[in-house]
């Protein structure tokens, strides 16, 4: 299974790398991490000098997810070593912007047995925490032989990955297998998890980390912000965690309403 799995995604990846390289001199897309992301080169982290953490969260929203948890872990074991991977630059430079806790940040590499061996013997992590389904299979085959307790934090399985995971039985049962400890935000993604071959023992279902994360403010702070943006006696309308051309469907919507005579402030946070 392994050895398939990962023929077919160094296939996947010579498919992707002309749209990648032809992206980094149009765009400036990939600048900072295509080559770590190839696994062409090493993640620049010295030696650890007290237990290290291992942190891995795809994106942005994953990233942020995360803000509350490493305050906690900071303030209950402040000697241990916290680094974080990311999959995209916007998320390396939110961890960087929000993360002031976590010691080193790097991008994680394409997921080939070679490459892991490498960056296993360089970040030797204690613990490995993977973001929500950041599920990667030869990584948690390789901390799994290193003997490295692994934790998916904040764990989803959505209704589509959840379909194409029961394609392949060995691969899924092999993926869950490898999880020490899964930390789920509903019982539905439990329920999905417990399908593919997780153990109930060590499956828990504990609520979405981007609502711990959300910081209280005051009625008048409130106010204040919306005096700020004019936003008084007006419905307000939030695009969150958009992607690529999802702005311009919002913008569209947005358009049809507005000439319709709805009144309100659209905002997109991307």
């Amino acid at each position: 299974m392994s050895f398939w799995y990962q023929l077919l995604l160094v296939f996947a990846y010579i498919l992707w790398l002309p749209k990648a390289c032809i992206e980094m001199l149009w765009k400036g897309k990939y600048r900072k991490s295509l080559l770590f992301r190839l696994g062409l080169c090493d993640a620049s982290i010295p030696p650890k000098q007290s237990p290290r953490i291992w942190l891995h969260a795809a994106s942005v929203g994953e990233v942020r997810s995360l803000v509350a948890f490493v305050s906690l872990i900071r303030e209950r074991h402040p000697s241990y070593e916290m680094v974080l991977s990311t999959v995209t630059e916007t998320g390396r430079d939110e961890a960087l912007r929000s993360l002031p806790d976590i010691h080193h940040t790097f991008f994680f590499p394409i997921d080939i047995s070679l490459v892991w061996k490498r960056y296993f013997a360089k970040i030797a992590p204690d613990l490995l925490l993977l973001c929500e389904s950041e599920l990667w299979l030869c990584c948690l085959k390789m901390a799994k032989q290193c003997a490295i307790p692994v934790i998916l934090l904040n764990g989803k399985l959505s209704q589509r990955s959840f379909n194409r995971l029961q394609l392949v039985p060995s691969y899924s049962r092999a993926i869950v297998s490898y999880i020490d400890l899964l930390l789920v935000q509903t019982e539905e993604y439990l329920e999905r998890f417990l399908y593919l071959g997780a153990l109930k023992k060590d499956a828990f279902v504990v609520g979405n980390l981007k609502s711990i994360a959300v910081t209280e403010i005051s009625l008048e702070e409130k106010e204040t912000i919306r005096r700020k943006f004019r936003l008084l006696q007006k419905h307000v309308v939030v695009f969150g965690s958009t992607h690529a051309g999802e702005e311009a469907i919002a913008l569209e919507v947005a358009q049809k309403l507005w000439k319709q005579g709805d009144l309100f402030v659209l905002i997109i946070v991307p």
